[in-house]
């Protein structure tokens, strides 16, 4: 974000996000970096979820948040690796407007992965931060993202958590500020479903579609209609990756983070046979990466 000029707006600016006000302690001080005046042309809905997530959570991310977009919503998150940045991308990719809320000042990258999503956000979008240009990660800054990511939407999504999980900080902020909570459920034996599960009990609606989400909030009509070439590919994308992940399940196991085959074995119930032919496969269709000690890990796409 070292290319992008901030604006700051004040508290009693009449640009500043009246959603915001709803906080007991809303920042005093805002900065922007992109379409400022969008914040308050269309409604918006948080999608976030784990940083080392699934190729499935990320595929449902990156689905939801073109859903979404399509729809007329504006798609929020916090810029963070796995879920966050699939639902950035996935508003990007139909050209729909998604805000990412920094835990940083806007001319920090964070994390540095994520300059040139940034750099997109702020083109065709909208950065946002409470912290001053120049101010670099720290651990408290997080969950004043995350208030600030709760107040800003009519509701919130998450896309796998696990059982202590920043998403579950931004669900419940959102429940107490009176927002719908949304959560996708996932395998029993999964450490990335049990805070979604959890959610599930204590009173977030569950979500199967996008029909599930929308069905709960105002209807919004989209004010720009993809071109047919762009929905066919759009579909085409998606029929692909879904004929992947059904011929070679492996791939729902395998994260960012390295995994032995053993383990994703003992999560999956693939035998290891299976696992390693299916390891080779997807190696070579540059998905995946296999690293010594039969340790595998999903590739950044």
């Amino acid at each position: 974000m070292n290319t992008t000029t901030s604006l700051a707006i004040n508290r009693e600016a009449s640009n500043y996000p009246q959603q915001l006000l709803d906080l007991h302690d809303p920042p005093k001080t805002i900065y922007v970096s992109g379409d400022a005046a969008a914040i308050n042309q269309q409604p918006l809905i948080a999608i976030v979820g784990a940083r080392a997530a699934s190729r499935q959570g990320l595929l449902d991310a990156s689905f939801l948040a073109q859903g979404l977009a399509q729809r007329g919503y504006g798609v929020v998150s916090g810029l963070a690796l796995g879920v966050d940045g699939a639902a950035h991308r996935g508003a990007l990719a139909v050209n729909g407007f998604t805000l990412a809320v920094g835990a940083t000042g806007l001319d920090v990258v964070y994390p540095p992965q994520h300059g040139q999503l940034a750099q997109e956000i702020a083109l065709n979008g909208l950065l946002l931060s409470e912290f001053p240009p120049g101010m670099g990660p720290k651990a408290f800054h997080f969950p004043r993202r995350n208030r600030l990511i709760a107040a800003l939407c009519l509701g919130v999504v998450v896309v796998e958590a696990a059982a202590k999980s920043g998403s579950l900080i931004t669900a419940h902020l959102a429940a107490d500020l009176g927002r719908e909570v949304f959560a996708l459920p996932g395998s029993i034996h999964s450490t990335l479903a049990m805070g979604c599960h959890r959610l599930i009990q204590t009173g977030a609606k569950l979500v199967t579609c996008i029909g599930d989400i929308v069905d709960e909030l105002p209807h919004y009509q989209q004010q720009h209609s993809l071109l047919p070439l762009a929905q066919t590919q759009l579909k085409a994308d998606l029929l692909t990756k879904s004929v992947v992940l059904s011929a070679l399940p492996l791939l729902r196991w395998v994260n960012y983070h390295p995994s032995s085959i053993d383990e994703i074995c003992l999560l999956s119930g693939i035998s290891t046979q299976e696992a390693l032919v299916q390891a080779l496969l997807l190696e070579a269709k540059g998905l995946i990466e296999r690293l010594p000690g039969e340790r595998l890990r999903l590739l950044q796409k």
